[in-house]
């Protein structure tokens, strides 16, 4: 969350860019969101180069035209983005005091340094396998107090927890799901988790190549945590009573959510509103695809409809 860039306001022009990047540049104008230069290599969708697009440049930012105005939404969400990331890593050191809490990432409109002032700093955790259910009552329990004390603005939120045993998404091969996996930031990882989710989601690679590539070689960093004895010792026992709880600690959260909510959740998967979201943004992202590129679909644009 420390990146920069030199804000302009002089350099404003038109700028050519490959297929894939102005497929990249449509789905990130769903959330508002103007891309870098580096970004756009990044987030290409699929390895199309041609035809070409003319899109706008303004400020370091490349964006679709009569959309200027999101430049300056998205420095303002930088801003405010990295106070709650400073928050996110404070409260990831307190969540990991939970032994069966295997990986702690950011995800959602933080992970991308777009966050409003009133957006919940949205997290999603990996844990010990068997004990998922179990592991969000008690994260539940601690999260409950930092948002009593929290504030309004800063309100935390986990819609997403699976064991190391589930870490396959694949149930939804979709263009939101695949974003939200390699748009992820690691706060905590006990044992090449991370690499673990990014290699169990290589399906990812059929939308975003590049990220997902860069992601896998960037995962290498957390395959050397060695826990000591002593954690490891307190790691097994509490896995092995909370396998104990895990069944009652599912059928007491299953009673209180709602079925469109808990739509999706499993034994060792707890994927809240998912289902919701994996349909609306794959739609509205073909509704846009379709129409700026005036209903010539091209092999890349051709697979949302399929």
């Amino acid at each position: 969350m420390n990146k920069s860039w030199i804000i302009t306001t002089d350099e404003k022009s038109i700028k050519l860019v490959g297929h894939s990047q102005y497929l990249t540049l449509v789905y990130h104008d769903l959330f508002d969101y103007p891309l870098l230069k580096s970004e756009l290599d990044f987030w290409k969708v699929g390895n199309q180069d041609f035809p070409n697009h003319q899109v706008f440049y303004d400020s370091s930012f490349y964006f679709l035209p009569q959309r200027r105005e999101i430049v300056y939404k998205r420095i303002a969400a930088h801003k405010e983005s990295q106070k709650k990331y400073e928050i996110a890593k404070k409260v990831a050191r307190i969540l990991s005091l939970v032994p069966t809490i295997q990986m702690i990432s950011i995800s959602g409109l933080l992970s991308m340094g777009n966050a409003k002032r009133n957006s919940d700093v949205e997290l999603f955790i990996v844990t010990s396998p068997k004990t998922v259910w179990a592991t969000r009552l008690v994260g539940g329990f601690l999260l409950s107090l930092i948002n009593y004390r929290s504030g309004k603005d800063n309100k935390f939120c986990i819609n997403r927890w699976v064991d190391v045993q589930n870490l396959s998404l694949a149930d939804s091969c979709e263009i939101f799901t695949a974003h939200e996996i390699v748009q992820t930031k690691v706060l905590l990882d006990k044992g090449g988790v991370y690499r673990k989710f990014i290699g169990s989601n290589s399906w990812v690679k059929q939308f975003f190549p590049n990220a997902y590539k860069k992601c896998f070689q960037y995962s290498r960093k957390y395959t050397n945590f060695k826990p000591s004895f002593k954690n490891t010792v307190i790691e097994w026992l509490t896995n092995k009573i909370s396998c104990l709880f895990e069944k009652p600690a599912k059928i007491l959260q299953r009673m209180t959510l709602s079925r469109s909510r808990s739509e999706g959740c499993t034994n060792g998967k707890i994927m809240l509103e998912q289902k919701y979201w994996q349909e609306k943004v794959p739609k509205l992202y073909l509704f846009r695809l379709e129409h700026v590129l005036q209903r010539s679909c091209s092999s890349e644009v051709q697979q949302y409809i399929d």
